[in-house]
């Protein structure tokens, strides 16, 4: 049984193999004849173009023919009797050759009309495609235009936060400037309790020095040289303050006519030299209350040259006068340094105004021109 099985699956395989064979070799066949035909219709079709050429031209040649036959006939006056009637036209029979050669027109006539049917269709594409290209080139310039003008919106927002930390800043110098002025006023103050609370320990000849100390800042107060140069000062540093404000908002009006005329930027690059010239007449008013506390100074050194007879206590005292003296002077100087560096900044700002009227200028923006609008 088991030899019968296996030969009747061998014999199953066999018959399966041969099966295949057969299919694979009527495929082959088939794809044979396939590509057998499909060669021989793409030489028919090859052949029947050039035989459609050669009908063209032969078509062309006839029409050649026939005007030149029309040409020929009207140069020499032929008579209408001699010409052929539409009825003897129609009445002759067309050779086989000429009844292809209709055909062939005829097809040629349809396959001119398919192209120019698609040469339309074409066109009317192109024309869609040009609108819509059209229409999108003029968003895409709106939204130029809109960016554009929202960049010189933060721009604009730009300068103005620029100035106004320039603002700040001057302003927090400025109030650097007046509480150094107040501690200044305040370390003389103190000086002056610091000598009177201790006037009761010295001995007479100290205490006559003293009170001829006393005397002198007395005629000082009296006449009111240093309090005034104080008070004058802190009144000064105020008033500039608000100068400043002033000026500073000048100079902005000024930066945004500075497009419009050259004069309006004339007058901007004038209030910035005004303000340099003020904050020179401050540092000069601060000269001046560092020589009053120059002299404060010599008179309490003079003043410690004398004998004491209690021991020197007196020395002592004058000694530490004279270092809050010197404190005093180091916060003049750095008052003085403060406002130097104010001036060097005032002396940049000068500068970039200067350069940026330059360019203004250079761009065109000049007196016959009309300034813009908004």
């Amino acid at each position: 049984k088991k030899k019968k099985k296996k030969k009747h699956h061998a014999d199953l395989a066999e018959e399966q193999m041969k099966s295949d064979a057969a299919r694979r070799e009527l495929v082959d066949e088939l794809l044979s004849t396939y590509r057998a035909n499909e060669k021989a219709m793409q030489e028919e079709r090859d052949s029947l173009v050039v035989e459609r050429r050669q009908l063209v031209s032969q078509n062309r040649l006839l029409y050649r023919k026939i005007c030149d036959l029309c040409d020929y006939l009207d140069e020499n006056n032929t008579p209408k009797e001699v010409l052929p009637t539409k009825k003897d036209m129609d009445a002759l029979q067309a050779t086989p050759e000429e009844a292809t050669a209709a055909v062939e027109l005829d097809k040629l006539r349809q396959l001119l009309d398919q192209a120019e049917r698609r040469a339309a269709t074409h066109q009317e594409n192109a024309l869609q495609v040009a609108e819509t290209f059209r229409t999108e080139l003029g968003t895409l310039q709106d939204m130029q235009r809109d960016l554009s003008h929202q960049i010189d919106i933060l721009e604009n927002e730009k300068a103005q936060l620029l100035q106004r930390l320039e603002n700040s800043q001057s302003e927090a110098m400025l109030d650097k400037i007046e509480q150094m002025k107040q501690e200044l006023v305040k370390q003389l103050a103190l000086n002056e309790n610091v000598v009177s609370t201790k006037q009761n320990s010295l001995s007479s000849t100290d205490r006559l020095e003293l009170e001829s100390l006393r005397r002198e800042n007395a005629q000082l107060q009296a006449t009111g040289t240093l309090a005034k140069a104080s008070n004058e000062t802190n009144d000064l540093l105020a008033a500039e303050n608000q100068r400043l404000k002033q000026d500073l908002e000048a100079l902005r009006h000024a930066n945004d006519l500075a497009r419009r005329s050259s004069t309006s930027s004339a007058q901007a690059s004038s209030k910035l030299l005004e303000s340099e010239a003020k904050y020179a007449k401050l540092k000069s008013e601060n000269k001046g209350l560092r020589t009053m506390v120059a002299e404060l100074q010599t008179s309490v050194t003079a003043a410690s040259k004398a004998p004491a007879a209690d021991g020197g206590d007196v020395s002592d005292q004058l000694a530490d006068a004279e270092a809050r003296c010197a404190a005093l002077m180091a916060k003049c100087a750095s008052l003085e340094e403060e406002i130097k560096q104010y001036r060097e900044y005032m002396k940049k700002t000068v500068a970039r105004y200067k350069k940026t009227i330059s360019e203004l200028q250079k761009k065109g923006w000049g007196h016959h021109e009309q300034p813009p609008q908004g």
